[in-house]
């Protein structure tokens, strides 16, 4: 009776000849289940249970009117919640400290303080100003030990095409292990970081190793993104 009253008194609009009092309630959800019910005897307790708790004239002539009118209406269940579960860590962006945009100078890098990540779903809680970015959590990512985000032109990189320059996010770990020929590394020179390649290992100090340079998302028509038939067209 509590659970009918309580969900009687959240409905926005009354149901027709019921009145918003504890005894109507009561008889609405009798009412509900009697139009429900195909068995007659379930209907008919239904319906005398109904009578028996209406208070008022309408709400007992809105029960009297199933004696007559044997009409089922199928109860509606309730939908399903939309439940999903990450299947792979690249479904589940991670978020970057970012450090600046070119040109920035060593303290400013290593500056950046790491983020407190928590599972199960890696929230990040922040508690000083500080700008994020999120990157897919690809494998080079995840390997990373302290990636920080960077923005700069693409013509500021060795070997990209300085007619096509545009804004990257440049992914540096500050926490690598060694000095490897195969891989970019930012370095100090006169007081502003840029990025080097190495044939053979340098005597300048490795501020941090580049694992991403990632270009903004080019989508040509970014609604059919929210339009899966046109998408499968």
């Amino acid at each position: 009776m509590a659970r009918a009253i309580r969900d009687f008194w959240r409905l926005v609009q009354l149901p027709a000849g019921f009145e918003r009092n504890s005894g109507d309630a009561v008889a609405y959800q009798s009412w509900k289940r009697a139009r429900q019910t195909k068995d007659l005897a379930a209907r008919s307790r239904a319906i005398a249970q109904g009578l028996k708790f209406a208070e008022s004239a309408t709400a007992r002539a809105e029960i009297e009117k199933l004696l007559s009118d044997f009409t089922v209406v199928p109860a509606r269940p309730a939908p399903l919640l939309p439940l999903y579960r990450l299947e792979s860590e690249e479904n589940l962006p991670r978020l970057l400290p970012v450090a600046g945009q070119f040109p920035l100078t060593k303290a400013d890098f290593l500056g950046v303080k790491p983020l407190q990540v928590q599972e199960p779903f890696a929230t990040v809680s922040i508690s000083e100003t500080v700008t994020l970015v999120p990157v897919p959590s690809w494998q080079g990512i995840l390997a990373a030990g302290f990636p920080v985000g960077i923005f700069c032109r693409s013509n500021e990189l060795p070997r990209m095409d300085s007619s096509l320059a545009e804004t990257v996010l440049l992914v540096v770990d500050r926490q690598f292990e060694s000095w490897n020929n195969s891989h970019y590394y930012l370095v100090e020179e006169e007081g502003q970081l840029t990025v080097r390649w190495f044939e053979t290992e340098p005597e300048l100090e490795l501020v941090g190793e580049v694992i991403l340079v990632l270009r903004p998302k080019h989508i040509l028509d970014e609604n059919n993104l929210a339009e899966p038939w046109q998408m499968d067209d």
